[in-house]
């Protein structure tokens, strides 16, 4: 299971009208473009497959935020910044290192979105991520 590649400075939201964003408090420092879930003081705390307990995805962090600072999630939506190699309509999935997105599954498989194609270029349409986080969901 390989990370797929970030540029932090370059993680932005997509179609910010069909987005779902959220502000929480961050319980550690946190990079834009991270996988982050909500921990059990309601802080955003960075996920990582690896362990049971932190296989749980709320979304991507869209800024950076030191311990105790708010920060925005997408919970749902298109982000680009990612540098994506995998074909269109591949998962992705929380990785076995905090905070990251990889291209299969870690340990615990937890998917955190998928491959969509943007439409810049109908020859070679670039490609985003699209977050469905599913820690929010009831049931």
């Amino acid at each position: 299971m390989a990370a797929i590649a970030l540029t932090a400075d370059r993680i932005s939201l997509l179609f910010v009208d069909q987005a779902e964003v959220y502000n929480l408090f961050a319980a550690v420092a946190i990079t834009k473009g991270q996988a982050v879930y909500i921990n059990s003081s309601g802080k955003a705390a960075l996920s990582n497959s690896g362990s049971a307990g932190t296989t749980k995805f709320a979304g991507i962090a869209l800024e950076n935020a030191a311990a105790n600072q708010a920060l925005s999630v997408l919970k749902r939506g298109h982000v680009g910044g990612f540098t994506i190699t995998q074909a269109y309509g591949a998962l992705a999935y929380l990785n076995d290192t905090n905070g990251v997105i990889g291209d299969a599954a870690g340990t615990n498989s937890k998917v955190a979105g998928v491959v969509v194609p943007l439409t810049d270029n109908p020859a070679t349409p670039a490609k985003a991520i699209y977050i469905d986080a599913d820690q929010w969901r009831v049931g």
